[in-house]
């Protein structure tokens, strides 16, 4: 926390950042109003000033993840639509170093009670799949699967499967290494959505480990390997 203090008060004499200081008070204040204000005026400061504020952008990514979590609606809203345009703004060279903090935060609110926020944050996570490198995104995004809210899954499961040929085709390791854990673990899920979705990456991830496939997987047993046949022979 120090060092993110210390990057962002580097900022606060340099021209066009006099409110910085105000926005990063304001952003935890009590008024939801506030807070909101804070993040959009910060998302505006960030994108016209990308250059100075590239190295930092740890630093003020954890300061939307806070806000993705926020209880105030018009708030998380606020940090979702943010991050819809720190995305294109720094592309995968500025924000694949963020990741693990980003991913959690934006796919904890595809279980949100809130429609919008939602389809927000599955906007999102489309977004950075279409964007990042996805050697850089698949660890989180598997984390994410594993260990997240498991109303998630199936939504999470669905951006995975879009990771697969990429990873395939230039390391292909890695999905030994996080996607087969990941699909053996939901294919312990049997809710009707969940099962659909596992369906899907199992079919796909069983094609892009080429020969022998899941199957060959060695943490397999033999119930799990049936399910399997079961699945890409259907």
């Amino acid at each position: 926390k120090e060092m993110k203090l210390t990057s962002w008060q580097s900022l606060l004499d340099t021209p066009g950042f006099e409110r910085l200081g105000d926005i990063t008070q304001a952003v935890e204040k009590g008024d939801f109003r506030a807070r909101a204000d804070a993040v959009n005026d910060l998302t505006l400061l960030l994108v016209s000033q990308r250059q100075l504020c590239a190295p930092r952008l740890g630093a003020f990514v954890d300061i939307y993840a806070a806000r993705l979590g926020d209880a105030n609606t018009k708030v998380a809203t606020a940090a979702l639509q943010g991050v819809e345009r720190l995305v294109p703004a720094y592309g995968s060279l500025g924000l694949d170093q963020t990741l693990g903090i980003l991913v959690p935060a934006l796919s904890a609110n595809l279980s949100n009670s809130s429609l919008q926020i939602r389809n927000l944050a599955s906007a999102n996570l489309e977004q950075l799949a279409a964007t990042m490198d996805p050697v850089a995104l698949l660890p989180p995004l598997t984390s994410a699967l594993d260990f997240g809210n498991p109303r998630a899954r199936s939504a999470l499961a669905e951006r995975l499967r879009a990771l697969l040929p990429g990873i395939a085709e230039r390391k292909p390791q890695l999905l030994h290494k996080h996607v087969v854990p990941s699909a053996l673990r939901l294919l312990e899920d049997h809710r009707a959505d969940v099962r659909a979705a596992t369906n899907a990456l199992v079919r796909d991830l069983h094609a892009a480990l080429g020969g022998e496939g899941l199957l060959a997987a060695p943490r397999l047993g033999d119930r799990q390997k049936q399910r399997v046949r079961e699945i890409i022979s259907s």
